[in-house]
């Protein structure tokens, strides 16, 4: 779970470094455990040498000499050399045979000391041979108990060897010691050196990042570099090879949406012409027809439907000239103020049209018209969608170097699913209304379209049953 937000060489390294630990700690348990079995095999080899060495000795041994006036049935367990005075001091932990055992008949009786391991002394006493380790006063030692063997096959005495293990124990615990000593410094190279490797590694990706993350909608010509032929140049050349298709797909699009502008300007430039005519011998045709008329209710229909289809192809005829970029073309200084006094002459609702101007008199790059055409659509959807009775309010405003027209009324306002494509050409909120009664939609499209060539952006905020305002902003000139 920690790692979940973790970039993908962080999560390299830490698990390359926790792969490592435990493999660094299994290796020094390893380590620990054969060093302990390698010294114990030497300690049990040397003591079963030494101990095969004094057999051989006791089978080669002669018999000694009987005792005078005692035969061998004379002998009993009471029998034993008497010693006069103390014995001399020994460490029992010396490394020296020793017995600890002498059979009744014992020809050759020992001097005998206690032994470290009375169990052993037991199972030599019927012929076995013990190996094993025991504790004297803390000290650990490794005992060889075995009996000694004469020439006549009776075991004659018990016998054990003992070797020490303190040492052999410091000796593991300072490798114990070194080995933990070694981890953390380990474990920090170990670490130093997955970053390195790491970052190496993961170099391509970082490079394929950059680059892509260079490359615009608008120029896919760009490509990744390809190095190498591993995994990462695999992906490098796949990417390329998207890229290519997706510049094919979007010049081919590219291409379609030229033409269609191209097609959408001619054929609005040719229809002008047409359309001119009809509406010129419509005016001609209607004072000469009586009122009430079949002949003038046509000819009032078809004059309507031309002025309707004259604003329609005005309307794509601007927005032909908008998407091309003609309008830059015509850009000069404009002064906002006198701009909007000419477009609010010409709303449809004058009497409920209010203009709030700031100090001062800015001014725009822009095209006078297009800003013109601007404003008078946004008014007229307001006042399309304003009460009688209701209000529209004009104001400009100012925020650091952006000049803002604002149109607010206080109509219906606008349903909040419908304001992401409120400004997508042909879009209607009232689905129900057609161009003779809702205008063409393409309205609020144009706007934005104006706006965009004029290097500015619109925005829209609406309440149901309060009122919508747009925003328009501008760079001031």
């Amino acid at each position: 779970m920690a790692m979940r937000g973790a970039t993908v060489r962080t999560k390299l390294t830490l698990t390359t470094v926790l792969v490592l630990a435990v493999l660094y700690t299994a290796l020094g348990v390893v380590v620990q455990v054969s060093a302990r079995q390698a010294i114990m095999s030497s300690v049990n080899s040397e003591l079963l040498q030494m101990s095969a060495g004094m057999r051989r000795g006791m089978r080669n041994r002669p018999p000694p000499p009987p005792r005078p006036g005692v035969g061998p049935e004379d002998h009993h367990e009471f029998d034993r050399p008497e010693f006069h005075g103390p014995p001399p001091p020994q460490d029992p932990l010396e490394m020296r045979p020793r017995a600890v055992w002498d059979a009744p008949n014992n020809p050759r009786p020992m001097q005998k000391t206690a032994p470290l391991n009375p169990e052993a002394v037991i199972h030599a006493e019927r012929g076995k041979e013990t190996l094993a380790t025991v504790t004297y006063k803390g000290i650990p030692v490794r005992v060889l108990t075995f009996p000694m063997v004469g020439a006549d096959g009776t075991i004659e005495s018990v016998t054990e060897i003992p070797y020490r293990l303190d040492d052999i124990d410091k000796t593991l615990d300072s490798l114990r010691r070194t080995l933990l000593l070694i981890l953390p410094v380990g474990l920090l190279l170990m670490a130093a050196a997955s970053i390195f490797v790491v970052g190496r590694a993961t170099r391509p990706i970082k490079q394929i990042t950059e680059e892509t993350a260079g490359f615009e909608a608008s120029d896919l010509s760009g490509r990744l570099r390809v190095v190498g032929s591993d995994e990462f140049a695999t992906l490098a050349s796949t990417i390329n090879g998207m890229l290519g298709r997706l510049q094919e797909a979007f010049e081919q699009q590219h291409e379609i949406i030229v033409q269609q502008r191209r097609f959408t300007a001619d054929a609005s430039h040719e229809l002008k012409t047409p359309l001119a005519v009809i509406k010129a011998n419509t005016g001609l045709l209607k004072p000469g027809l009586a009122k009430g008329s079949n002949e003038l209710e046509s000819v009032t229909a078809i004059d309507e439907a031309a002025s309707r289809m004259a604003r329609l192809v005005q309307d794509l005829l601007l927005l032909a000239r908008t998407d091309a970029g003609q309008l830059s073309e015509q850009f000069k200084p404009v002064d906002l103020v006198s701009s909007l006094g000419h477009s609010l002459s010409l709303a449809p609702c004058p009497g409920k049209v209010g203009f709030q101007n700031m100090d001062g008199n800015p001014h725009v790059c822009g095209s006078g018209f297009a800003l013109e055409r601007l404003v008078t659509n946004l008014v007229d959807n307001a006042c399309r969608h304003t009460a009688p009775d209701g209000h529209v309010w004009v104001r400009l405003l100012e925020k650091g170097p952006k000049v803002g027209i604002q149109v607010e009324d206080d109509g219906v306002g606008i349903p909040e699913e419908h304001l992401e494509k409120l400004f997508d050409r042909f879009y209607r909120v009232d689905e129900g209304r057609d161009s003779s009664s809702g205008g063409t939609g393409l309205g609020l499209a144009i706007c934005k379209g104006i706006v965009e060539a004029h290097g500015g952006t619109i925005e829209v905020a609406s309440q149901l049953g309060k009122g919508t305002t747009f925003t328009v902003w501008l760079p001031r000139a």
